[in-house]
């Protein structure tokens, strides 16, 4: 009874991972980036699709206390149709309807674009993620016209103070001891 189970499971997580094998992802990179205050964090947004795609539509989130939306550049070889481009809305945290495609379909790794944030404060972490857009429904398959399951990688982004702060803070401690130093 229980080598039966064992082989159900092996079964099952043959299954997924053969699933997950042939997965649709998009994918910001790099994945993890420092940046300093004041200094563009600057993605490529990218997508590896084994499934020919239609194309669809997608929404990226992101903390609008610590990053403010630049621009985003849809790249020129892309190979879609520029009718089916959609420049996002940002609703500060939110860049919504970014989408793409391509009516004989959009496959293998690409270079869809280039994202770019202007920092606003310094955090120790941050995470800009992505997810299919509820109004329009995300990707769909130019082979069989049915909905794609996409899998979104999201990057993290640390922001670190500028190195004037840091200059203006230890000359600003430098004469407060300097000061200290002299009522003594």
């Amino acid at each position: 009874m229980k080598s039966k189970a064992i082989i159900h499971l092996v079964c099952i997580l043959i299954v997924i991972s053969a699933s997950i094998s042939s997965a649709q992802t998009i994918s910001l990179l790099p994945s993890d980036q420092v940046v300093r205050r004041g200094e563009p964090a600057v993605f490529v947004l990218e997508m590896d699709f084994t499934d020919p795609t239609l194309g669809g539509r997608f929404d990226i989130f992101y903390n609008s206390s610590f990053l403010i939306f630049a621009s985003f550049q849809f790249n020129p070889l892309l190979g879609d149709d520029p009718d089916f481009r959609r420049q996002p809305d940002d609703m500060s945290g939110e860049l919504n309807g970014l989408a793409f495609g391509n009516f004989g379909g959009l496959s293998g790794t690409r270079v869809v674009g280039d994202l770019v944030f202007n920092t606003r404060a310094t955090t120790p972490l941050t995470t800009i993620s992505m997810a299919d857009d509820t109004l329009m429904g995300g990707f769909y398959s130019a082979a069989t016209y049915k909905r794609q399951l996409v899998i979104y990688s999201p990057a993290n982004l640390t922001i670190t103070p500028e190195p004037a702060s840091i200059s203006l803070f230890l000359l600003g401690a430098g004469g407060l001891l300097g000061l200290l130093r002299k009522k003594r």
